[in-house]
């Protein structure tokens, strides 16, 4: 497969290059000029990407896929289906599963009932009964473990743990005020020199507890929401941490330079359960289009949306993302002038709720290579 045309972001900096895969390893073959006569006599399949740009595959660091007890609300599948929809090429799945994913056995039926459509790595659960011998076992096939501050009792266990720690900060999930979320990320301080691996903080949502994880220097997350959407009455909004006044949220975006990370925390219900008010809604496919549109804002430089969305997340846990000779293709194309309007019944996710919708965006995901699979050409899903 040859992609043509396009500007590639490679080494640092955008040029006009071309793009070969071996489609039968999925691995990039040249990054250079091609000649489209010698490329269309191999047989293969040529994109003419014109006017597009052609970064390293986007990853949503944060996203709960749901299945087991919750598949009503998202499975495995209809969740990798909304991520390549969302121009991701990778996924952080969270632990907090029905069951949760904190054993061996739980872990290794997420890695069964993975569809390989995009790539997808898990995240362990801190268990509270047998400890030491979950870890043991469940280490190796786990990317980082995920400590619920507000439910997650055994803050003695972090201490021993192998692998990076995330913190969900907040040590009351009923209590929406900022003293909650940094008095968790004040916590963290005080106990994290025991650690062995430095703590990264999910979805920040305080100007007050970044200052304090990035005097640390932690690694630190945000979202779309806490960084687009004022705290509002409508219970379909609640998430946590919950979206703040416009004063605060302000802030996070004036110290986006300080934040390593924007992930979409995506969080699927039933239409039921959003009127009912629960936490969280879907946020997959909406992530790269409403930091592609800051970009045109002038609020974020592309650059730093391509740091901050396909190379931090997989420097912070240790994997390559860059494109290279050799390495497995994950791309995503975007053309950074398409205008549309967010709906979220066009979504892939089950869950059709979108606290965006009707919003005007400039910027999409028209296609996207994972592993050398051409998974969405021309907004079209092949999988």
């Amino acid at each position: 497969m040859l992609l043509k045309n396009g500007k590639i972001f490679y080494k640092g900096k955008f040029a006009d290059l071309d793009i070969e895969i071996d489609d039968e390893t999925g691995k990039i073959l040249k990054i250079e000029r091609i000649d489209e006569i010698s490329a269309g006599n191999k047989g293969g399949k040529i994109l003419n990407l014109s006017k597009k740009l052609i970064i390293p595959g986007a990853i949503d660091a944060h996203v709960h896929f749901r299945d087991f007890e919750q598949a009503y609300k998202e499975d495995f599948l209809s969740g990798s289906k909304a991520a390549v929809n969302g121009g991701i090429t990778r996924v952080f799945e969270m632990p907090n599963s029905k069951p949760k994913a904190d054993c061996l056995r739980v872990i290794a039926s997420k890695i069964k009932k993975n569809p390989d459509i995009v790539n997808m790595h898990f995240y362990g659960g801190v268990s509270d009964e047998d400890f030491e011998n979950n870890a043991k076992q469940i280490e190796k096939f786990i990317v980082c473990y995920k400590f619920y501050m507000y439910e997650d009792k055994n803050f003695v266990a972090l201490e021993k743990l192998n692998k990076k720690i995330s913190f969900h900060a907040e040590l009351n999930n009923k209590d929406d005020s900022v003293r909650n979320e940094i008095n968790a990320v004040s916590h963290i301080a005080e106990i994290s020199d025991k650690f062995k691996f430095k703590p990264h903080i999910c979805h920040i949502s305080t100007s007050e507890g970044l200052k304090i994880a990035k005097e640390k220097n932690w690694t630190v997350e945000v979202t779309p929401h806490n960084l687009l959407l004022d705290k509002s009455k409508d219970i379909r909004f609640n998430v946590r941490p919950p979206l703040r006044d416009e004063r605060e949220r302000m802030k996070l975006v004036r110290n986006l330079n300080a934040i390593d990370v924007i992930a979409s925390d995506h969080a699927p219900h039933s239409e039921k359960e959003k009127e009912n008010g629960a936490n969280g809604f879907s946020g997959i496919e909406t992530l790269l289009p409403l930091m592609l549109n800051l970009v045109n804002k002038g609020v974020l430089t592309l650059e730093q949306l391509i740091e901050k969305i396909c190379i931090n997340p997989a420097k912070i846990f240790e994997m390559n993302n860059e494109i290279l000779l050799n390495e497995k293709a994950n791309l995503t194309v975007i053309d950074l002038k398409k205008e549309w309007k967010i709906k979220g019944d066009n979504f892939y996710s089950k869950s059709k709720f979108t606290p965006f919708e009707g919003w005007k965006v400039i910027g999409k995901a028209t296609d996207v290579v994972v592993n050398g699979r051409l998974v969405m050409e021309d907004e079209i899903l092949n999988v």
